[in-house]
């Protein structure tokens, strides 16, 4: 499960690799959440997600996938992603802007 600061809750399925490319200021916490999963908790000030990418499995078929994934994404995540899928995650500072 993915939940993001606004409360929204993401449920899809870890079937390949979890990689966070962080940066100095983002924390990680581990904890338990049932007797075969984790969560994992990335935090800091000022940072924000730069880039999120879905790798899917070999024998996925890719116009179905895709199909699926669109409509996850435009009803917020409310059905879990039923694709065991790689993640790929980019968190970088925020930057000030020039005045």
């Amino acid at each position: 499960m993915v939940e993001l600061l606004d409360g929204r809750q993401f449920v899809l399925g870890l079937g390949g690799t979890l990689r966070v490319h962080g940066c100095p200021g983002l924390e990680t916490e581990v904890t338990r959440w049932d007797d075969r999963s984790l969560a994992i908790r990335y935090f800091g000030q000022n940072l924000k997600v730069a880039a999120v990418r879905l790798g899917v499995p070999d024998q996925a078929d890719a116009e179905k996938l895709a199909a699926e994934v669109q409509e996850w994404l435009a009803t917020n995540g409310v059905d879990d992603l039923l694709w065991g899928v790689s993640i790929e995650i980019e968190v970088v500072p925020i930057l000030e802007a020039a005045d």
